[in-house]
């Protein structure tokens, strides 16, 4: 995951083959973004704010999952 400094969203990581955006948010929990093609993730990455462009592009618009199992458990741990 790519760590970032954003008062929403602490690390990202994309899956292009499942076209999915993961977003570990300040508050600790993982979530799993579907129907991110890889443009709307370019978007996403030349975005300045990572978090106001997640609330204005993705938060209600995309179907999601909260992740409680998964590679980047691991990475949660060490950042959270």
């Amino acid at each position: 995951m790519i760590k970032l400094t954003s008062k929403l969203v602490k690390a990202y990581e994309y899956d292009r083959k499942a076209c999915t955006l993961y977003l570990l948010f300040t508050n600790g929990r993982l979530y799993a973004y579907s129907g991110i093609d890889w443009e709307e993730y370019v978007l996403f990455l030349d975005s300045e704010s990572k978090g106001a462009h997640f609330n204005l592009y993705i938060r209600n618009k995309k179907p999601f999952i909260e992740v409680m199992d998964s590679p980047y458990q691991t990475y949660r741990r060490k950042v959270g």
